[in-house]
């Protein structure tokens, strides 16, 4: 978690990638709902102070 909004598209494209598949994405085949998030993003402070808590000296 970095605390950066990543598209779904970007999301899925990267994993594309990764695996070296030859998916083609169909972007906008199915309408978009206004209700669905198009990025996602979270608070990574809690994660980061355990960390620090746990080892103070490594950054």
């Amino acid at each position: 978690c970095s605390g950066k909004p990543i598209s779904i598209r970007k999301l899925v494209e990267d994993h594309i990638k990764k695996r070296n598949t030859s998916i083609k994405l169909n972007l906008g085949y199915y309408n978009y709902n206004d209700y669905e998030p198009m990025a996602f993003w979270g608070d990574n402070a809690k994660l980061l102070h355990i960390i620090n808590k746990t080892n103070p000296n490594e950054k």
